[in-house]
């Protein structure tokens, strides 16, 4: 009969999250460059989905945006994960090795599960879609006011609230 091995779970504390943070920092400040680089990628990611938002006019989607736009960030943090790791174990540090290990992913769960996030992100956005045309209609809004005022100064805006956040 096969032994079933028990798997220890320890709680994160405080202080775990403390010393993460200070790692984490201190990473930085040994490589900058690479921490601006995918900071960089990023802050440009949301950019460009802010500019996407005002320039087709669909402010309904921002909310959505905004919650589903972290979403990048594990794929984001791969890099980094690499540079810690190479740090940790005093290893070189260079563009194409890092950048080749982020490309490397795709052929491992990281493509699996970039397909999952965004048929999940996917299926959300047609929800909200949905529960804005329910609630809203179809006719759109003005700009960003109209939506905001839409939204938070109306019955019918605090009933998409709720629903959308149920």
């Amino acid at each position: 009969m096969e032994e079933v091995q028990k798997i220890n779970i320890k709680s994160a504390t405080f202080e775990d999250l403390k010393y993460a943070f200070s790692m984490g920092v201190s990473d930085y400040f040994k490589a900058p460059m690479y921490g601006l680089f995918f900071g960089s990628v990023f802050a440009i990611g949301g950019l460009f989905l802010a500019y996407v938002v005002f320039e087709l006019r669909m402010f309904w989607l921002t909310y959505p945006l905004v919650i589903g736009f972290a979403l990048i960030g594990p794929f984001v943090a791969t890099g980094l994960y690499e540079v810690s790791r190479r740090l940790e174990n005093a290893g070189a540090l260079n563009w194409p090795d890092i950048l080749g290990v982020i490309w490397f992913q795709h052929k491992r769960e990281l493509g699996w599960m970039a397909f999952v996030m965004l048929f999940i992100f996917w299926i959300w956005m047609y929800q909200i879609r949905t529960l804005v045309a329910v609630f809203f209609g179809s006719s759109g809004f003005a700009d960003m006011q109209g939506f905001l005022d839409a939204v938070f100064t109306t019955q019918t805006g605090y009933m998409f609230l709720l629903v959308g956040h149920l």
